[in-house]
């Protein structure tokens, strides 16, 4: 799916709002052991941003969580399959 595809498809769009809006969460509960699990991560633009998707959902640009997805998202997940393998060595990280 391409940009255009993705702000014209509200079902899309705000389905992946709502996921990322969990990542946020998450990474709100871990608190300061996300830094030690994976560190050099932008916790705080993490963070401020699940602020602004549950309090500022009126003002989300799409734009923005177009490019986290399709930029930011994947180096998070990348390092979080890396902290999941050292925590539990037996878990694949592919």
């Amino acid at each position: 799916m391409d940009q255009d595809g993705f702000v014209q498809n509200h079902l899309v769009s705000d389905g992946v709002e709502r996921c990322l809006e969990r990542v946020c969460e998450a990474v709100w509960r871990l608190g300061p052991r996300a830094e030690t699990l994976m560190p050099g991560q932008p916790w705080t633009d993490i963070r401020g941003m699940g602020n602004r998707l549950r309090h500022a959902f009126d003002d989300i640009s799409i734009e923005v969580v177009w490019e986290t997805v399709r930029y930011e998202l994947p180096k998070l997940e990348t390092a979080a399959r890396v902290a999941r393998a050292n925590l539990d060595p037996a878990t694949p990280s592919a």
